[in-house]
């Protein structure tokens, strides 16, 4: 699972999903160039949308969610900040649900703060 408008890297796979309207249950790829196909495992939510993670997380089973991939701070959709715990919250529905939980700090990283945004705000725990 990754977030709508992120950027987790230009790999088939999870180049999908970069707009607002891209969540749900299909992910839409970002380029033409790309299989359609390529993109089937992966599942699209929006940023700081607590219900839309219980309900994704409450199915990972089902769905064969293994992880969320996030950009904890949103620096490539024009640096949209996490809202009040909801990355604490990611956190212990990733937990509870056996999903492992990716900060994708590449970008943020150091300049949200010396331990990026995982010891800012200490969601990792």
């Amino acid at each position: 699972m990754k977030f709508a408008k992120s950027y987790c890297g230009g790999h088939d796979n999870v180049y999908a999903g970069l707009t607002d309207a891209d969540t749900g249950e299909a992910a839409v790829p970002a380029s033409r160039g790309q299989s359609p196909s390529a993109p089937d495992d992966l599942v699209v939510a929006r940023f700081n949308d607590v219900e839309m993670i219980e309900r994704i997380l409450a199915d990972a089973v089902e769905r064969d969610v293994a992880a969320v991939l996030i950009g904890p701070v949103m620096s490539n959709a024009g640096v949209e900040s996490p809202a009040p715990d909801f990355l604490r919250t990611l956190r212990s529905r990733c937990d509870r649900h056996g999903v492992v939980l990716v900060y994708d700090e590449v970008i943020a990283g150091f300049r949200i703060a010396r331990g990026g945004a995982a010891g800012r705000t200490r969601s990792t725990r």
